[in-house]
């Protein structure tokens, strides 16, 4: 199997399909400026929140000492969700998180990232994903058990520099979880040869 192209391709052998595109400056726009946030003084967002609020970003560092909010103390048990819905451009995004937390993150009422235990320590996770043209909605889920927290989230559009990029979807339909590739290292041109044995995420 072998691929050599100049320009943006959708490329399908029957059992996974892989989207190379050149990036250039996409768009992505919300429907408002803020996350809707909701905060919970338990581990498993049950009950009535005890604080609702809004933010303007994900990017939280509350240590040993801060409050999450104003009705859960410092250094304890808490948990939250962030939601909010944006505009794009048809293309491939990475989710990234850092937390030192439990973490979701929900597009469009699908799992993308699940790493709800919360290990004490800080974790960055990524998962990239294709997104159609229009709103979509996004979901981030948090939870502290205690100790030192904090949580950064974003959504890189692929499309800051004059690149290329790959996302490989185990079907032919662009759905579910996609592997990205050309984001480090870069893709420099696009000669590939995968044969019979190589994997086109690699």
């Amino acid at each position: 199997m072998k691929l050599k192209l100049n320009s943006k391709l959708l490329f399908s052998n029957g059992f996974f399909i892989l989207v190379i595109f050149m990036s250039f400056n996409n768009v992505v726009s919300a429907d408002s400026n803020n996350w809707d946030v909701e905060m919970y003084q338990n581990d498993n967002l049950e009950g009535t929140p005890v604080d609702q609020t809004t933010t303007k970003n994900i990017n939280f560092y509350w240590g040993n000492t801060l409050s999450p909010a104003k009705n859960i103390p410092a250094n304890t048990t808490f948990s939250a969700t962030y939601k909010r819905n944006i505009n794009v451009d048809e293309g491939a995004y990475n989710i990234i998180t850092t937390a030192n937390a439990g973490i979701r993150v929900y597009v469009d009422g699908n799992l993308y990232i699940d790493n709800w235990n919360d290990s004490g320590s800080t974790q960055r996770v990524e998962q990239a994903l294709f997104l159609s043209k229009g709103k979509h909605s996004i979901r981030v889920d948090v939870k502290e058990t205690a100790g030192e927290a904090s949580l950064d989230f974003s959504l890189d559009d692929l499309h800051r520099d004059n690149r290329w990029y790959g996302v490989v979807f185990p079907n032919d339909d662009l759905s579910g979880q996609g592997s990205l590739t050309g984001y480090d290292p870069q893709i420099p041109n696009l000669n590939f040869d995968w044969g019979n044995a190589k994997s086109p995420a690699s």
